[in-house]
């Protein structure tokens, strides 16, 4: 694991430098980061634009809803928000492959921000189960372990699951999050990520296809440019 995080981090440095320059599951097993054999990270055939060169429309609202935190604590997903700008993903622990993707790819985006205190400081991420019969406080809390555990100089990084279907359906409606639970327990879902502004806006939804940590941060780095904007504007 410490190769693993130490070939992760030397990626994400240089790559924060380029953007800088251009302005088992099922056991809740810790979830790296995905890297190829050699370092390198998985082939996206695009490349992100400048940080700042272009702008992000506002979707939707954001909507709050009740939550429960790895302690059991009943908080609010604004609350979980705390006024930063958010990556927000849907997840469930026994799923295969899309969800163990979107959360390596928030690993890659939290082992970043120790080398951008600036994105560490306006940054928070967020991970909210939609299996609430099987996904506990306990069982999130070991799924997000490392990520708890290795908090120091990063984003903070918030699990949080529900009591229970029904509080936890609205906020999937209000998301626009579909899914579908076979007979086997297989939850059937589409990968989603969210980029939420400081303001509680829905600014980018990111699916399978464009879910590149290189996107995701160039388009963070975008929110950040424009609040500096809009403050010397003030």
């Amino acid at each position: 694991m410490n190769g693993v995080r130490s070939r992760a981090s030397a990626f994400l440095i240089a790559m924060f430098l380029i953007l800088g320059s251009a302005g088992s599951v099922a056991g809740h097993d810790v979830v790296a980061p995905v890297l190829l054999p050699d370092g390198a990270p998985p082939a996206f055939d695009f490349t992100p634009p400048a940080p700042g060169s272009y702008r992000l429309p506002v979707i939707r609202e954001a909507v709050d809803g009740a939550v429960l935190d790895t302690d059991g604590q009943p908080r609010s997903l604004r609350q979980g928000m705390a006024g930063r700008i958010v990556l927000f993903s849907f997840i469930y622990t026994n799923c295969g492959k899309e969800c163990p993707h979107a959360t390596s790819t928030l690993y890659d985006i939290f082992y970043a921000t120790a080398a951008d205190s600036d994105l560490a400081a306006n940054l928070s991420l967020i991970s909210l189960s939609f299996d609430p019969e099987r996904d506990t406080p306990e069982a999130m809390a070991a799924y997000g372990y490392a990520a708890r555990t290795d908090p120091a100089g990063k984003s903070p990084w918030s699990f949080f699951t529900t009591r229970s279907r029904r509080e936890l359906e609205p906020i999937l409606r209000g998301y626009g999050q579909n899914l579908s639970l076979r007979p086997s327990g297989v939850i059937n879902h589409l990968l989603r990520v969210y980029l939420i502004d400081r303001r509680g806006r829905v600014r980018n939804i990111y699916g399978l296809e464009f879910l590149d940590p290189r996107l995701l941060l160039a388009d963070v780095h975008t929110l950040l440019l424009e609040e500096a904007a809009a403050a010397r504007s003030d």
